[in-house]
Formats: structure tokens, C-alpha cells, sequence
């Protein structure tokens, strides 16, 4: 049961840290399903609860460690299980001189991808409706990419 409680409390505090990222009037667009993080200049639709818990972990958190990454980035960058394009958004907004190729096979979440990447403006994004079943295959196709999502 303890473990349970500690993921009650893990929840409960990172809604509390999104609501300190959102800026107090954009709070009602939560309802509306739609996220403003002022710090990163990301705008996110969302579907659902949990995708803000992911927003959190990827963007705020810095799961990733993308805020770590310095210096020259490859001009292809991977995002493999795009979901809904936080990791992508971040991504080509803090390279917008690369192309990140963004997979998402769930048909749901693509859609949500694309319009996240219009609601962004981050067009140096290519969102692709596919699952990736064989990285040999992607990297024949594509040559020198960095694996960064």
C-alpha cells in the first residue's frame, strides 16, 4: 500500500508543478484540454490527464536532458513514439536548424501531433504516421541521425 500512496503523491505534486508553468490565466485552458508553458514558449493540446503528466516528466522535468545538450546537433534528429509532440516541439525549437523526423503510429496522437506542431509553428518538424520496427532499416534510409526522444 505504501507504494501506491507515494504514486498518489507523486501525481498530486506534479500537477502542482505544472500549475506553477502555466501562467494563472491560461489555468482554464487546462479544461479546455490545452497546456501554455510560458518558460519553454510551448503551447500543447492534450487528450487527457496523463498527458500532462508526460508533459511534466519530458518538458519541465528534463527526462530527456535536452536543456543538457550543447553545442552542434546533427541536422536529422529522431523522435520515435512522437505521442503528442512535446519532445519533438522542444526539440525543434531549441534546434530549429535541424529536421526532426517525428514517428507516431497511434492515429489519435499523430493527429494531435500535427496540430501541435501547427499551434507551434515548428514546421522543421515531419511528422510521420508509422511505428518503427527496425532501426537498421531507418538508418539505411536516412543516413547520419541523432536518436534523441
Amino acid at each position: 500500500m505504501r507504494f501506491r500512496l507515494n504514486r498518489i503523491f507523486y501525481y498530486l505534486r506534479s500537477v502542482f508543478v505544472i500549475l506553477k508553468e502555466v501562467p494563472p490565466k491560461s489555468w482554464l485552458g487546462l479544461l479546455r484540454k490545452r497546456v501554455y508553458l510560458r518558460r519553454f514558449g510551448i503551447r500543447l493540446d492534450i487528450l487527457n490527464f496523463l498527458d500532462l503528466l508526460v508533459i511534466k516528466e519530458v518538458v519541465v522535468d528534463d527526462e530527456y536532458r535536452i536543456g543538457g545538450l550543447v553545442g552542434k546537433v546533427d541536422k536529422k534528429i529522431i523522435d520515435i513514439g512522437a505521442g503528442l509532440g512535446d519532445c519533438s516541439i522542444l526539440v525543434a525549437k531549441r534546434f530549429p536548424n535541424s529536421i526532426i523526423y517525428s514517428f507516431e503510429p497511434d492515429i489519435n496522437y499523430f493527429n494531435l501531433l500535427r496540430n501541435n506542431i501547427d499551434l507551434n509553428g515548428t514546421y522543421n518538424i515531419v511528422p510521420i504516421n508509422a511505428a518503427i520496427s527496425s532501426l537498421n532499416d531507418l538508418f539505411t534510409h536516412t543516413h547520419t541521425l541523432t536518436l534523441m526522444c
